[in-house]
């Protein structure tokens, strides 16, 4: 389960819910911080997934436009304080950010983790195989593992074949193609449209290359 933890921008107590119980259709979990009568807007997130970084400012740019008639969350998906802190200083999100907390051990430690701690899930690409594992460089910013550790995948799938490649990538936290439905993961960017009326209307995600 991914849990949502600590509030970093808000005054308001933070939010505690499961990124797996918002399901399209279905009525949101009690914990989403929503306004009776508002829409919401959640947008997942990490400081290593470029695209997710470059979709920012018009997420910013919305919430101007709409906040005085729809709410923003912001989750940050399984990153790094580092991470997270260079985001934020650079865009300076005027909505509420929260941080997920992988390993399910409350607000305290999600709160106090390592700047280098690796993230518990690994990062699933969509849409892709090996051949191309070199362009995926361009669209990870910042990745957990680290940029040396992304490159060293680079260099080993370039000199080895798919299956090894394969295999070297997911030991490295790495995984081509999509998540299998039983695990805690969500596609990267990843947006949850909640109605006025609580009930989650759009889920739109996907980590894509060009």
């Amino acid at each position: 389960m991914l849990a949502v933890a600590a509030a970093l921008t808000a005054a308001t107590p933070p939010p505690s819910f499961d990124l797996d119980d918002l399901r399209l259709s279905e009525l949101a979990p009690s914990g989403v911080p929503r306004t009776d009568g508002r829409p919401l807007v959640i947008y997942i997130f990490a400081s290593w997934c470029k695209p997710c970084v470059d979709k920012i400012p018009e997420m910013i740019s919305d919430y101007r436009h709409f906040g005085d008639r729809v709410d923003y969350l912001a989750v940050d998906l399984s990153d790094t304080q580092t991470g997270l802190d260079s985001v934020m200083d650079n865009y300076k999100i005027p909505f509420t950010v929260v941080r997920t907390n992988p390993q399910g051990a409350g607000e305290a430690a999600a709160a106090s983790a390592s700047a280098t701690a690796t993230p518990a899930l690994p990062i699933y690409i969509k849409g892709m195989t090996p051949e191309q594992f070199p362009r995926m460089i361009g669209y990870l910013a910042a990745p957990p593992m680290g940029t040396e550790m992304l490159k060293d995948i680079n260099a080993y799938c370039t000199a080895h074949s798919n299956a090894d490649c394969v295999q070297y990538a997911q030991a490295h936290g790495v995984v081509f193609g999509a998540p299998p439905s039983n695990t805690d993961a969500h596609a990267l960017p990843h947006l949850f449209v909640i109605d006025a009326q609580g009930i989650v209307r759009s889920d739109i995600g996907g980590f894509k290359v060009g």
